[in-house]
């Protein structure tokens, strides 16, 4: 199941999906064009990512990458905001 989630998640992150979604203001995947990609696309993406399981766990890696480098940014956005509040901003 883990792998399944993995292969979707790489799929989404790429842009896969997007040419496929529809609406204006709430965008999502029709049930037919879902039934075309699983059936042309991520079921074979599904057996490929089965056959190579460390492609899963890059990719895994990737996503935990990720997020190590946002909480940094955080901090660096927070150590800034602190700088600023006291020398600019304490009299």
């Amino acid at each position: 199941m883990e792998n399944v989630y993995w292969t979707f998640y790489a799929l989404w992150k790429h842009g896969f999906f997007h040419p496929y979604l529809c609406g204006s203001v709430i965008e999502m995947l029709r049930i037919s064009e879902l039934k075309t990609l699983m059936r042309n696309f991520i079921i074979p993406a599904l057996e490929k990512s089965s056959q190579n399981p460390e492609m899963t766990l890059k990719i895994k890696s990737t996503w935990e990458l990720e997020k190590k480098i946002e909480q940094q940014a955080k901090a660096v956005k927070e150590l800034r905001d602190s700088l600023v509040r006291r020398y600019y901003l304490s009299m």
